[in-house]
C-alpha cells in the first residue's frame, strides 16, 4: 500500500512555534538561519569529534559559519568547513 498513506508533518518546535506542513516549516527554519546553521554546526562537529562541544569551542563554530553565510552549495561548504576546522588538529 505503498503511496496511499498520508503523512502528518504538523508539529511544534521547542521553541512553541507550530507548523502544519513542511513549507511552513521550512519558513520558520529561514526566519532563524543563523540560530539553525549554529546547532547544525554544533550538532556535525559532536558527531565528527565524538566529543561535546565546549564553550571555547565557540570562536571555531563562529569561523565556520563565516565560511557559509552566502552560497549556493551552504551545505557542502559547511562540511568541508567542519572537517578542515582546527578542532580536528586538538584532541
Amino acid at each position: 500500500m505503498r503511496g496511499k498513506r498520508k503523512v502528518d508533518t504538523a508539529g511544534v518546535l521547542p521553541s512553541g512555534e507550530s507548523f502544519l506542513n513542511l513549507a511552513e516549516l521550512k519558513e520558520i527554519l529561514v526566519r532563524r538561519g543563523p540560530f539553525f546553521v549554529r546547532t547544525l554546526v554544533t550538532h556535525l562537529l559532536t558527531r565528527a569529534l565524538g566529543r561535546h562541544i565546549e564553550a571555547e569551542n565557540r570562536f571555531d563554530i563562529d569561523n565556520i559559519m563565516k565560511t557559509v553565510e552566502d552560497g549556493a552549495s551552504w551545505f557542502r561548504d559547511l562540511v568541508v568547513a567542519v572537517v578542515t576546522s582546527d578542532l580536528f588538529d586538538r584532541p
